[in-house]
């Protein structure tokens, strides 16, 4: 009979453990959103600790607009984009926090449109979503559910609570596929980068060489740009703030520009530099009608542009020069130099087909297997 007690226990706790390990699994490998966010999340904790020279912090137009691994084959300097869609403002301390506790960054850049959003922008489940579902946790993690998170705690710390309607479609099958490679090599190829060869641009840009101007923030948002600049201040952390190129060419754009630039009076009242690079277009190259997919993301073209003269930029004003980096990096930098090159070279021969006139950059098996052919 005890015996028997024993062996149920044993079954029971390791019917038990096979359930936790299943859920696990589930939950990172399928029932949640596998998409570039999480995958470029990823990516950067799997950056060996206090090995990049600079993070980019913002929302989509830093990874459709810089590419660390093209600066690094021009400049030689490391870096990473700690960047998701509409990564608002209200967000961007906790997110530095992330940095700082895995990375020691020379400079931190930061793309200010996440600071242009109306109050409503500034906590969307979404919003919140994109950041917690896919960091370690930890207090700072905490921080963000306590003060922006909806009611059920607990669905943020068992995804599978969120997720679970998953389970009756495959949508997600290919974003799995991506995150078991991405596990299985332990590093990022394409080190975060988002881009595509598509262009669909509408309305005719406005010139704004010349044009200053700023329009107020929304008191939330400014709020939250006060509380951003005070914990870099208490950080004393090296921060370039900027505005990447835009297509404005609607009322709504030319709005965003004029409160990118009182983001950027906040910061320089604070000591730190605000670049617009809006008005450096001409010195950069770019085209209007051929360098962005879409009136706010620049296209592979116009990242490769933005990408030289930014990171020379850098260089130059912030003397961030050859990384000091142990063999295995140096071979995994060197890889990611080759690959942004090959993906290059593919598009240039690809773009102009009519069946295959999107092509995606990103961390993909599909994409990957394409560039290992060439």
């Amino acid at each position: 009979m005890k015996n028997l007690k024993v062996r149920r226990a044993l079954l029971a706790v390791g019917l038990a453990a096979a359930v936790t390990v299943s859920s696990l699994l589930l939950q990172n490998y399928y029932l949640r959103n596998l998409n570039g966010t999480q995958m470029r999340l990823d990516g950067f904790y799997l950056e060996d600790p206090n090995s990049l020279d600079m993070v980019i912090l913002g929302a989509s137009d830093v990874y459709s607009g810089f590419s660390s691994a093209q600066a690094y084959s021009l400049y030689g300097f490391t870096s990473y984009p700690y960047a998701y869609e509409s990564n608002p403002v209200s967000l961007w301390k906790y997110e530095l926090e992330e940095i700082l506790q895995h990375q020691s960054p020379k400079l931190v850049v930061v793309e200010v449109n996440g600071a242009v959003y109306d109050s409503e922008e500034l906590s969307t489940e979404a919003n919140v979503r994109n950041l917690v579902d896919n960091i370690p946790s930890s207090p700072n993690r905490d921080a963000v559910i306590a003060r922006y998170g909806c009611d059920d705690r607990l669905s943020y710390d068992l995804l599978l609570l969120k997720y679970h309607s998953k389970w009756d479609h495959f949508t997600g099958l290919m974003g799995t596929v991506n995150k078991l490679m991405l596990d299985r090599r332990g590093y990022t190829v394409l080190k975060g980068v988002y881009s595509n060869t598509e262009i669909d641009i509408e309305g005719e840009a406005r010139d704004l060489k010349g044009d200053l101007a700023a329009e107020t923030l929304d008191p939330e948002a400014e709020a939250c740009m006060e509380e951003f600049l005070d914990c870099c201040k208490a950080h004393d952390t090296r921060v370039l703030f900027v505005r990447f190129p835009h297509r404005v060419a609607d009322e709504a754009g030319y709005s965003r520009y004029l409160r990118s630039n009182e983001a950027g009076a906040l910061a320089q009242a604070k000591g730190y530099e605000y670049l617009n690079l809006e008005q450096y277009k001409d010195q950069m190259g770019i085209d209007d009608a051929a360098d962005f997919y879409n009136n706010e993301h620049m296209n592979a073209d116009g990242q490769r542009k933005l990408t030289a003269f930014l990171g020379a930029y850098i260089r130059d004003h912030y003397g961030l020069s050859e990384s000091q980096l142990d063999a295995v990096q140096k071979d995994r930098w060197e890889m990611s130099a080759d690959y942004i090159g090959r993906f290059y070279q593919y598009y240039e021969a690809h773009r102009g087909e009519e069946t295959n006139r999107l092509i995606q950059l990103l961390e993909s098996v599909t994409l990957l297997h394409e560039l290992d052919k060439m």
